[in-house]
């Protein structure tokens, strides 16, 4: 009798079991995929407003301090293009009233030397060094060297700055200060634009790039450095 009921039992042949589980592995991977994406998606825009930011601040900053810009007695522009394995790593120092104070041991000045650096970083990547150091007509030194440098960003494949000369041709290298053979000594030449263009990549080596580029206008000035 009971040998009876167990042959009666009905079960899974091989066939629907297979078939189910090849149903099965389907729904599984289309839902990993779904979801997939979507985490790549999220991923990928929170990158680019994290690179959005990074820009923004860099970009604020730049256009602060050559908006301040100082060509007095001492004042002067200098930038070199620096090429390093095929992609722009450019410097850039000049004067400008748009000092920092970051604590209360730090007293304000009248004007400080910025600059603008580039240094790769282990990734292969580059970071953006920014340093300010104040002068202080009372320091016997003229510039101290109490700003020193700060990382205002990392992330970027290329930094470039482009001047603008009073004939609108643009140059990758500036120098303020030209020997001059007047009385004068010495002529300040200020470009007409200072562009800078940053390029920064999602992770080391990948071709997706975001480009920023702005630019600032500066007052036409022909200062003349009596020495």
């Amino acid at each position: 009798m009971f040998a009876e009921d167990i042959k009666g039992e009905s079960g899974f042949t091989l066939l629907e079991v297979l078939l189910a589980m090849t149903l099965f592995s389907i729904v599984v991977s289309v839902i990993y995929g779904s979801y997939s994406a979507t985490f790549r998606t999220a991923n990928q825009l929170e990158s680019r407003i994290g690179i959005n930011n990074k820009a923004r601040i860099v970009m604020e900053r730049l256009v602060e301090d050559l908006e301040s810009l100082y060509l007095g007695y001492d004042g002067f522009i200098k930038g070199e293009s620096e090429d390093g394995q095929g992609v722009r790593a450019d410097t850039l120092q000049f004067t400008s009233t748009a000092h920092l104070v970051f604590n209360k041991n730090q007293q304000p000045a009248s004007y400080a030397t910025i600059g603008y650096r580039v240094e790769a970083a282990d990734d292969g990547l580059l970071n953006l060094y920014r340093s300010d150091n104040p002068y202080r007509p009372m320091d016997n030194d003229g510039v101290e060297a109490e700003g020193g440098d700060y990382l205002l960003c990392d992330g970027l494949k290329s930094v470039q700055f482009t001047y603008v000369n009073q004939e609108n041709d643009e140059v990758d290298d500036w120098d303020s200060e030209v020997d001059d053979d007047s009385d004068e000594g010495k002529t300040k030449r200020v470009p007409k634009m200072i562009q800078f263009t940053l390029i920064f990549v999602h992770q080391p080596e990948s071709e997706d790039t975001q480009v920023f580029k702005t630019g600032v206008a500066l007052p036409v000035m022909n200062v003349a450095a009596s020495l």
